[in-house]
């Protein structure tokens, strides 16, 4: 049989009987101490269940939040420098017209007019330096659209400066390295809105992975 100690005065009794010295009965003792300790596992489960649950709500409005979050957007100047892993971009001029000529115009040369008189385009022109060791593409510097009023979108297409014949093909290009090209983005919108000044009007420059922004107004 086992055997316990008094609480009453500290001698060696059964579980289940009286204390030989003082007398003390031993049994409300001992079932009054488990029913306590069953009280106390259960308080401390309640505990534990109840972080455990807190932590989950924590965790889900953090993913929800994350997840909900919305894009910052990076609004750069005229002239400030966009530092990519291999190219250093400016955007130098944004101009609306008709037809686009090469800053250079040999004897024959190409330039660019839009073929529907109610549409103009709306050119955007990057400056990209190439910080390679090696020439690239300059078809892979950027892409570039617009947006009009908030809810029309605009693609362009891309033309790069060239001595011999004004304009060439970005496709067939390169850049050799720590050399600068103007690339020219055109794109083709209703001439309307050259002449507005109060409607917006937003750049979108990707670049990689990272978009970047210029309000034309």
């Amino acid at each position: 049989m086992a055997l316990k100690i008094c609480k009453e005065c500290g001698a060696e009794v059964s579980s289940t009987g009286r204390c030989p010295r003082c007398g003390k009965d031993q049994r409300n003792f001992f079932i009054k101490h488990k029913f306590l300790t069953f009280i106390l596992i259960l308080i401390i489960l309640g505990v534990i269940g109840n972080m455990s649950l807190k932590n989950n709500i924590v965790d889900n409005t953090v993913k929800t939040s994350t997840g909900n979050k919305q894009e910052e957007k990076k609004y750069i100047n005229v002239g400030e420098a966009i530092q990519a892993k291999d190219w250093e971009i400016k955007l130098t001029e944004t101009k609306f017209n008709q037809r686009i000529d090469p800053p250079e115009q040999p004897m024959f040369y190409t330039y660019y007019q839009v073929k529907d008189t109610d549409n103009t385009y709306l050119c955007i022109i990057l400056e990209a330096k190439n910080l390679s060791e090696l020439s690239l593409g300059s078809d892979n510097v950027a892409t570039v659209s617009v947006k009009y009023n908030d809810k029309y979108n605009y693609s362009s297409f891309s033309t790069i400066e060239d001595s011999n014949t004004g304009f060439t093909y970005t496709s067939i290009t390169n850049i050799k390295p720590l050399t600068s090209k103007k690339i020219y983005y055109l794109a083709e919108m209703p001439k309307n809105i050259a002449n507005e000044t109060d409607t917006p009007v937003e750049i979108e420059i990707k670049v990689g992975n990272n978009k970047y922004y210029y309000k034309l107004r």
